[in-house]
């Protein structure tokens, strides 16, 4: 009886183990997909900057592919732009705003932010 008790014990506490991993293994891919992302987002934002300075007029673009996943690129404004990147990995979208002043060919950030 108390052997079948012990044995019941560690099935019960290996099977909590096996689920816990499992658990901690889809969490880790959900953050450093999230990263990604993010990596991706900020990507098209530096893009973005660079495409302001060679031409004022840009408005943006979307579905720009960016190692493994995309981003979407808008921005507004004239002088001051706001500029707006929506990165997409898996099932993961983050998006990132910075703020730009363009004057006499001069591009400067004023901020950058992730946008939640």
């Amino acid at each position: 009886m108390i052997l079948l008790f012990f044995m019941v014990l560690a099935v019960t506490v290996i099977t909590a183990s096996i689920a816990l991993m499992i658990l901690t293994s889809s969490s880790t891919a959900q953050f450093v997909s999230g990263n990604q992302a993010k990596a991706i987002a900020e990507a098209g934002i530096e893009n973005a900057l660079i495409r302001l300075l060679r031409d004022p007029d840009y408005s943006g673009e979307n579905g720009l592919t960016i190692g493994n996943g995309s981003v979407d690129i808008t921005v507004t404004g004239s002088t001051s732009k706001i500029i707006q990147a929506s990165g997409k990995l898996d099932n993961q979208i983050k998006k990132i705003e910075v703020g730009a002043e363009l004057t006499n060919n001069v591009l400067s950030v004023t901020y950058w932010k992730e946008i939640i």
